[in-house]
């Protein structure tokens, strides 16, 4: 299992960076390769929640059924995502503000199916690193625009 984690400072209230991660819809505007979004079951979303994210790999898109395992407004919301052929990750966005800033932490713990592939890339290394950075430079654009 490899574990990844970044976090950035917000210029936006608590309330307006909570309001924006917890619809989860918007994971397709800040999560670099998430291309797609939909609940699944009524649409109302915590503990228990599923919903199904597709992500691009190489040149086709990836389904992952996800699982919401906390969600505790406004400070955090944990999934599990899970693609039974190449990945099962924990990810975790917590949330804190102070003084009208907020900081966004995002932890990643991952667990390769077949370690080795190309799209490993993604998801460990390096270039997982810079990808969580970069969702959380998009995510601080978006709330601080």
């Amino acid at each position: 299992m490899v574990e990844i984690h970044d976090s950035i400072e917000i210029q936006a209230s608590e309330e307006t960076v909570w309001e924006f991660i917890s619809q989860l819809e918007n994971i397709t505007r800040w999560y670099t390769k998430m291309v797609g979004y939909w609940p699944l079951g009524d649409g109302n979303m915590g503990v228990g929640s599923y919903f199904r994210l597709d992500w691009t790999v190489s040149d086709h898109a990836e389904p992952c059924e996800c699982n919401i395992l906390t969600w505790v407004l406004p400070t955090e919301i944990s999934f599990q995502l899970s693609n039974i052929d190449m990945v099962e990750a924990d990810i975790t966005w917590m949330i804190a503000g102070q003084n009208g800033s907020t900081r966004v932490e995002v932890r990643e713990s991952i667990d390769m199916a077949h370690s080795g592939r190309f799209e490993d890339r993604f998801f460990v290394g390096p270039e997982a690193e810079s990808r969580l950075l970069e969702n959380l430079k998009t995510l601080k654009g978006l709330l601080e625009s």
